[in-house]
């Protein structure tokens, strides 16, 4: 490097403290709630080949640094002063925006006629048109059903704003001048720092800046590989399952094989299931993305705390994401919740993790961030009001040294409570309740944090409803080193404790009439360590403040708490002796994964996903979907306990194989991919 240790030091901050005033001024001057007060933003400083070399770290969505950005820079030919550079559309930007609602936007920044950096930034529209109010939902089959997708284009040329750009944008949205407030509140953001950057370059030149800027992204990646050297070296294989797909009721799997080696990582997601017909699918582009390594991200960060926040660590990373998967879908895959998947990945990146570092990962957090969001009628525009109710995060889990956070999670709990009297200023909805959920978290010498409970009471006709990202319901938070997994999410309610009580499992898109009241439970996070470990004066204390009750307290933790909120240590020493009578002799494996997944890795082995991996690779992309789960609802019917025989997914092949793609419509091509897929299907 060529700057000074100390020097590098003093700029690291002063870049650092400029993302942060971009961070602040977009949430002083945006316009939705979502931004405003949930914070789902960014803003970063690019070097001019997209690298963010400044990112905040305390405002905003902090699960985006490290974006691959170069491609959409490139995509643009000539830059000029007050450009200003707009694209929603991850796939003609190459992955350099992960949603069609998130509105991304970069400007450079010229000294004299010299481009010095960009400044970067997005914004999660409430609204970006498509099928449904706020533009997501979990069965959209397709990203044209998500709103207009705009490829990077300038909506700003040297100051002016392209009109014709802007009317296309403002015609195809339901709320129109709130996006449109929320983009000039990043160009706001923009010009403060461009403000600043240019001072800095007037003192110092723009060669210096350029050279610190490259020297900061250096020294993350040297101190994120000295993270990684005290990593043992050797391969670590972990995998997860979301439990649907919101259209089928068959389980995606995630697989992560992690290669860690001389200070890198490497991680391999061959395994994972092909991309699905609903919104679940992160668009990558096969690059290295924030959504396929962020959890290692979190654990730079808390290993070595002093790291500079840039993208710089990410060059001590490699990743393989096939074709087609849930993590690399092709065109035109809905994309809309990759997120939901996202959260999921963090989780068995974790599960890799603690393998080889099991006394520096906790365990399974909540693997949810229920965005539930509410669009009424406007009665004085004669439009929509569309707002985000709350995102409910479940606990995250419990730790090493402590205990899980409760009602927030590790991916997304960045995202702030929006605050009740906002809310129903602007929605029509009145907050009844919005609560830890006790006895959600999982038992452990640490506890899983607790998960929350919403509910809400509509007061507005017309009202319409999507929950998106109600996870967990089925395979519950794994506990980890003899801590129990956490509860799963519940499904939610309409109308509890009325004739007219309705659980939905799943809410997709729910019109509500006035009058009626949701309840939403998410999921809390598993447990670390032994329950009967854990220290009785923590117990007692769970059920003073209603986290634990007092049968929980004594059926799980051994703990009998007097009257007076006390541990009662006698009566609680024969209890947990009791206990641990009762259970036997224990060996201790890594992680609880709760009885739901070991039921269903007992029927799909790993021989019988196997099978079903060789007969789905030599398939066309946009065929795996629907042979894959049709093998799997011919093969997994309700209450099937015993083990899948590879011969039976050749079986089932063949016959699909006839109905589904009679030889007389094929051509010959796609005839010789199908018989390969039967070859290929024997063991």
């Amino acid at each position: 490097m060529q700057t000074d240790p100390i020097e590098l030091e003093v700029f690291g901050k002063i870049f650092g403290a400029l993302a942060e005033q971009m961070g602040l001024t977009i949430v002083r001057t945006a316009h939705t709630t979502f931004v405003r007060e949930t914070q789902d933003f960014g803003a970063a400083l690019a070097t001019r080949d997209g690298w963010f070399f400044a990112y905040p770290r305390t405002l905003g969505a902090s699960t985006l640094l490290g974006l691959p950005f170069a491609d959409v820079i490139a995509a643009i030919d000539h830059y000029e002063p007050g450009d200003v550079i707009f694209t929603n559309d991850p796939f003609s930007s190459k992955a350099g925006c992960t949603h069609v609602p998130d509105l991304t936007l970069f400007a450079p920044v010229f000294v004299g006629d010299e481009l010095l950096c960009f400044t970067w930034g997005f914004i999660h529209s409430s609204d970006i048109g498509g099928a449904v109010p706020g533009s997501i939902a979990p069965s959209l089959s397709e990203t044209f059903q998500e709103g207009i997708r705009i490829p990077p284009t300038k909506l700003y040329r040297r100051g002016e704003v392209n009109e014709d750009v802007r009317r296309i944008l403002q015609t195809n949205v339901r709320i129109p001048h709130a996006v449109w407030g929320d983009i000039q509140a990043l160009r706001a953001g923009f010009h403060v720092a461009s403000r600043k950057l240019q001072e800095l370059a007037a003192k110092y030149g723009t060669k210096k800046l350029q050279t610190v800027m490259e020297d900061l992204l250096r020294y993350s990646e040297q101190k994120a590989r000295r993270v990684f050297e005290r990593i043992p070296a050797g391969r670590y294989h972990f995998a997860d399952y979301l439990e649907d797909d919101t259209v089928s009721d068959v389980p995606i799997r995630i697989e992560l094989t992690m290669t860690v080696e001389n200070g890198a990582i490497h991680l391999d997601y061959t395994g994972t299931d092909p991309q699905v017909a609903s919104a679940y699918n992160i668009p990558t582009a096969g690059k290295v993305h924030p959504w396929v390594i962020v959890g290692l991200g979190y654990f730079v960060a808390t290993q070595d705390p002093d790291i500079p926040t840039n993208a710089g660590f990410f060059r001590a990373l490699s990743v393989t994401l096939p074709e087609g998967s849930l993590v690399n879908p092709i065109f035109p895959a809905a994309i809309g919740l990759r997120s939901v998947t996202g959260v999921r990945i963090l989780e068995v990146l974790m599960g890799a993790l603690g393998q080889a570092v099991p006394d520096k990962v906790p365990a399974a957090g909540s693997g949810l961030a229920t965005i539930v969001l509410m669009s009424v009628p406007d009665f004085e525009s004669g439009g929509r009001r569309i707002n985000v109710i709350n995102p409910c995060v479940g606990g995250s889990g419990g730790r090493p040294v402590g205990d899980g956070f409760d009602g927030s999670d590790y991916t997304l709990g960045f995202m702030r409570n929006t605050p009740a009297e906002i809310l129903e200023a602007e929605t029509f909805v009145v907050i009844k309740k919005f609560a830890f959920l006790p006895d959600s978290g999982g038992p452990g010498t640490y506890r899983g944090g607790l998960g929350l409970s919403l509910e809400f009471q509509v007061f507005a006709p017309d009202a319409t409803l999507i929950a998106r990202g109600m996870e967990r319901s089925r395979f519950a938070p794994w506990g980890a080193h003899g801590g129990l997994p956490g509860a799963c999410m519940m499904p939610a309610l309409l109308n509890p404790g009325t004739p007219r009580q309705r659980a939905i499992r799943k809410i997709d898109f729910l019109r509500l009439e006035p009058g009626d009241v949701v309840r939403i439970h998410t999921a809390g996070g598993g447990g670390y360590g032994d329950p009967l470990e854990r220290d009785p004066g923590r117990v007692a204390a769970d059920v003073e403040l209603g986290f634990v009750s007092r049968e929980a307290a004594e059926g799980v933790y051994g703990v009998v708490v007097q009257p007076a909120g006390r541990a009662d240590d006698d009566a609680t020493a024969r209890a947990r002796a009791r206990l641990r009578d009762a259970r036997g002799p224990r060996v201790v494996s890594p992680y609880t994964l709760g009885d739901a997944r070991l039921r269903y890795d007992a029927v799909w082995t790993s021989d019988a996903r196997a099978a079903l991996r060789r007969v789905l690779a030599q398939l066309p992309i946009l065929m795996r979907y629907r042979v894959k789960n049709e093998i799997h609802a011919t093969l997994t019917p309700a209450g099937r306990e015993t083990p899948i025989a590879p011969e039976e997914v050749r079986i089932t092949w063949e016959a699909l194989r006839a109905r589904l793609y009679p030889e007389r419509f094929l051509s010959a091509s796609l005839m010789a991919k199908l018989a390969a897929a039967a070859a290929d299907s024997q063991p």
